[in-house]
């Protein structure tokens, strides 16, 4: 089986990305594996053998994915190729359409953002409203889609879609990997502070070893919160609540780590509502096992996520969660059970659950405990390409 991808990740033309590593683990399952995706400059990379990636650049955006729609034209008369994959149901999925129908190939679309059961993307401007618009016109005519939740799956039965086209193929994290990877830098070394309820004594706070997980002593409680610094990752609410709860706890420490657009605002934000010490912004890291061992809590307050493997890696890493009701909460984070999920937006909630974890060790160890038992209901890596290739099979007989 042939299979030509289109997407626009410029990071699998480095050979060293974990996008690229996943796109060997793909390769191996077809005779052959082609990618065409956007870059800085026009260039071929060998992944592997039978795996290829193109880059195509163009300033223009427009321009680019025309350029790849002719590209991928050639390469499929040159080498008859059994399906094309696109990256997202929008315009890559329209060049793959346009593709598919000309040479009579298997079409599968990939959605790995939660874009319809919510109305956060509808909110966010004219060109991501076409956008959601065309993916409504495209996803019907796709001969199998592969998600990466539950919940993105649950949000396709308003499209007239047969159930049997999507397949639930989540990004596979080795968190057995991460649960044993030793600590190289301690939160609590780097941070050191004196965990002061001011309405009582000073008590330390242990974060006691679980299964796989590192032990972290110290006086501070550190949140730590890990991702593409976005919009929609609603970082402001974190700030937010974080400044609630530091009225309470004086001597505790917010760690982001991350880069992106929303950057200097939340920085200007922290520094506003007087955090500038206690919120550390430490830009993108590359190993996140050790940041994971050694806080005392993690937490996502997004507005909108298709999966987020960070969370899996946190329950990997022994780390206890907090998360807004988005991506994979429901299904593999449940309330109350191995993490504590709280309403979209809402501040009040978040920082309630942040001062229960907080004031509550044994809830903190339990929940991590269970977590670290829920990663043994997920799909080992065999099961998770087997669903890959499930979904290339059924675009073929489609």
């Amino acid at each position: 089986m042939k299979i030509l991808s289109i997407g626009t990740d410029t990071s699998l033309l480095d050979k060293n990305s974990p996008t690229a590593k996943r796109i060997i683990e793909y390769g191996k399952l077809a005779d052959k594996y082609t990618i065409i995706t956007l870059s800085g400059d026009n260039q071929i990379v060998d992944l592997a053998a039978g795996v290829r990636a193109y880059g195509v650049k163009a300033n223009i955006k427009f321009l680019a994915l025309l350029k790849i729609f002719i590209l991928a034209w050639k390469l499929i008369k040159e080498d008859n190729y059994d399906v094309i994959t696109t990256q997202d149901p929008f315009i890559t999925a329209l060049v793959g359409w346009l593709l598919a129908r000309k040479f009579k190939v298997g079409l599968n679309m990939q959605i790995h953002g939660d874009f319809f059961s919510g109305d956060y993307w509808q909110k966010q401007g004219f060109s991501m409203k076409l956008r959601l618009i065309l993916a409504k016109k495209l996803l019907p005519q796709a001969d199998s889609i592969r998600v990466v939740s539950q919940r993105i799956a649950d949000s396709l039965s308003k499209f007239n879609i047969n159930k049997e086209k999507i397949i639930k193929a989540p990004i596979y994290v080795d968190w057995q990997k991460l649960s044993q990877t030793p600590i190289s830098a301690d939160l609590h070394k780097k941070y050191p502070g004196q965990f002061i309820p001011h309405h009582g004594r000073p008590r330390p706070l242990v974060k006691h070893q679980q299964s796989g997980a590192g032990l972290a002593s110290g006086a501070g409680f550190i949140i730590l919160s890990a991702g593409r610094l976005v919009k929609a990752k609603n970082l402001s609410l974190l700030i937010n609540s974080f400044k609630k709860v530091n009225q309470q706890f004086s001597e505790i420490v917010l760690v982001i780590v991350g880069s992106g657009t929303e950057e200097e605002k939340l920085k200007a934000l922290a520094n506003q509502l007087g955090l500038g010490g206690k919120v550390k912004f430490l830009g993108w890291q590359k190993d996140l096992s050790s940041y994971y061992k050694t806080a005392d809590l993690f937490a996502v307050t997004s507005e909108s996520e298709g999966y987020n493997r960070t969370v899996i890696e946190a329950m990997a890493c022994g780390c206890p969660i907090i998360m807004t009701d988005v991506g994979l909460a429901g299904e593999i984070i449940k309330d109350g059970q191995n993490g504590l999920v709280v309403p979209v937006g809402n501040q009040e909630a978040l920082t309630a659950a942040i001062i229960k974890i907080i004031k509550d060790g044994r809830l903190r160890n339990n929940l991590s405990c269970r977590a670290q038992e829920s990663l043994l209901t997920l799909p080992s890596k065999g099961e998770t390409l087997a669903l890959y290739k499930k979904s290339w099979e059924q675009a073929v007989q489609s």
